[in-house]
Order: C-alpha cells, then structure tokens, then sequence
C-alpha cells in the first residue's frame, strides 16, 4: 500500500501548489503518475500482460501513417492506440514505454480538461487530483485504452463547455480512435441543453422522457449492440464481449460501494445547490450525469458494457464534486466526512476487494516486490 500512498501524497500536493500559469507542478505530477505506471509489473491490471502484446505484435507492419490507417489487424484493434504503441516503437522497444504514454495520455488530458475548465470554475484542483487517484487511477492501470478514450472526452468537454463545436467534435472523434464507446459523450450537448431550458414542465417532461428512453434502449440493449455492431460504429469485439452470452454479459449483484459513492455525490449536489455554490443550471447538468450514471452502474446487472458507458459521465461527476467539496461555503465537517469516505472507498475496493488486480504494486524496475 505504500507506494500508492507516498506517490498520491506527492501528486495531491504538486498539483495544490500549481496554477494556470504556473503548470509545471502539475505537469510534474502526470510524469510521477506515468512513471509509476509504465514500471509496474506485468501482473499489475488484469489487462496488463496480454493487451500491450496484442499491439506491439502489430506495429512491426506499421511504417507509416498509411500503413496505420489502412492495417487490417486480427482482433479489430483500436487504431489510437495503435498509434500510441507505434509512437511507443520510436523510443525503444522496452515494455514499460507503452504503458508509460497510456498513463501520460490520461493523466495530462485529465489534468489540462480540468485546467481549461478552471476559466469557469475556481479552485478544487487539489480535491479533484485526490478523488482522481483514489476513485480512478487504479483503474486506469487496467482499462488502459478506455481511460484515454475518457481522459481525451474530458478534455473534450472543456471545449463544449464554451461552445466551440469544432474542437469538441475532433476531440470526440480522436478518443472513438481509443474506444468506440466514447461516441457516447455525443449526448452531453443535449443533456446540456435539456439543463438550460427555464420552463420547468418542459425540462421536467424532457428529463422524464431521457430517463425512460434510457430504460427502453436498455431492454432492447443485446439487439441494439449487434446493431450498432453491424454499422461498424463499435469495435465488433465489443459486441462479441458484451453481448448476450459472451465473457461479460452481467455481474450477478450490484457493487455497494459505488452505488454509495453516487449517494455522496448527491448530498455534496444538494449541499451546493442550497448554499448557491452552483447556479440551477448547473445544478441540473449536475443531476443528470449522476443519474444516467448510476442507472449504467445498475444496468450492469444486464452487461458489463452499459456500466463502462457510464464511465464517461463518472468523470464528469468526480469534476463538480470536487469543485463542490473544495468550496468555502462547504461545510468542514462535510468535507471531512467526504474525504474520508473517498480513502475507505479506495482502501475496500483496490486493496480490499483488489478490483483491476492493482494491489499490491510491484516493480522489477524500482526494485519494489
């Protein structure tokens, strides 16, 4: 436990004493983050010892960006990520490369969506860098291609936040490159406009109708995904994975501590919506994103895939919570009570419960068995 303990204490505290204009320390922190990350031992993540393999078997017939777009390549392979692993091949051809820029692609879009988003929200990065490491990180040394698909939409997100089309939709399309899953994030303009709508019934109505729509989809989700499968709009092996029979069809029960972590989400969003540390609007986004990710935490009953969909708008609810949390109308007490909830989520589930198989870390390369 300890060397996740003394690297998270080392990044919370660079990122607090880093700005807008002052990134270095942030930019420091993703280089700690990347370097933890591509030292691991194979056997840290469940994905660890045979994705990469998959990639770097592949890059030998890439010369150039022709090759890379035009590869047909056996297991339908995310071309981002090819790109990364080929980008991997120029440094050397060690292991631990192609898990290092995994981890820098996150950690450094994570960090700058959230300090473009600074313009419009003050403060939290310190709050945000922790609830990171301790709801996410361990699970970025798993779903390594998902995560920068994630990272990337986040990014994203900043630019739909101040309306600026064009780059949202690039930067949409570059992370559909690492997943498909991420042509989900298409769905934030709506759900931003729903939030914005000042006649109440209307909204009202429209948000009822999401959420039923969300249910609809969800029944028919099996013949949708081999659908959506069929135009090429997912990855075919999503569809054999997730869909009906395969590897991940369902979990037999709910996680409870996830589904405890979205009832903090809702009293930190309550607490800000009554202290006005949000405007209504806001607010409203807020609720929405939360919701549709708890019903994904949920539907996982039916499919592993509908909770990773999810994940798209989990990032989005760490960012206003820890923008929440870090403001001074918040309560001390409130936000002890949050923090300490957040590092006895993180001890049951990544240490405890060893989801993503994370623990304990090991490092030929740093000498840590």
């Amino acid at each position: 436990m300890m060397p996740y303990i003394l690297v998270f204490m080392v990044c919370i505290f660079l990122t607090s004493i880093s700005s807008r204009k002052e990134i270095i320390p942030l930019l420091l922190s993703c280089l700690i983050l990347s370097l933890f990350a591509g030292f691991r031992d194979k056997n840290i993540g469940s994905d660890t010892d045979f994705y990469p393999h998959w990639y770097i078997s592949e890059i030998r017939y890439i010369h150039n960006l022709i090759d890379l777009i035009t590869i047909e390549t056996e297991r339908n392979l995310d071309k981002g990520y090819l790109f990364l692993y080929w980008i991997a091949s120029w440094i050397g051809n060690q292991y631990w490369i192609g898990l290092f820029l995994t981890e820098l692609v996150i950690s450094v879009f994570t960090f700058l969506g959230f300090i473009r988003l600074s313009r419009y929200f003050k403060g939290g990065i310190a709050i945000f860098t922790m609830a990171f490491l301790l709801l996410v990180f361990n699970y970025t040394l798993n779903a390594m291609r998902q995560e920068c698909a994630i990272s990337i939409c986040f990014f994203a997100f900043s630019y739909l936040w101040e309306k600026k089309w064009i780059p949202y939709l690039c930067w949409t399309f570059v992370a559909c490159t690492f997943h498909s899953s991420a042509i989900i994030t298409l769905a934030l303009p709506f759900l931003m406009m729903i939030s914005y709508i000042s006649n109440d019934k209307k909204r009202n109505l429209l948000i009822s109708f999401l959420f039923l729509m969300m249910c609809t989809v969800t029944m028919a989700f099996w013949t949708l995904l081999d659908m959506i499968g069929d135009l090429g709009l997912f990855n075919e092996a999503y569809t054999m994975r997730y869909g009906e029979g395969g590897a991940f069809e369902g979990v037999e029960r709910l996680p409870y501590a996830p589904l405890l972590l979205c009832l903090v989400f809702y009293l930190i969003m309550y607490n800000s919506y009554r202290k006005k540390i949000m405007d209504k609007n806001i607010f409203l986004f807020q609720f929405l994103i939360t919701t549709i990710y708890l019903l994904c935490l949920t539907f996982q009953l039916l499919s592993v895939f509908l909770y990773r969909i999810g994940l798209y708008f989990y990032i989005l609810s760490i960012y206003f919570f820890s923008i929440e949390l870090s403001s001074k109308k918040t309560n001390p007490v409130l936000k002890i009570g949050c923090i300490l909830y957040l590092m006895a989520y993180w001890i049951f589930l990544y240490v405890v419960k060893n989801t993503s198989e994370t623990y304990p870390y090991t490092s030929k390369i740093l000498g840590i068995d």
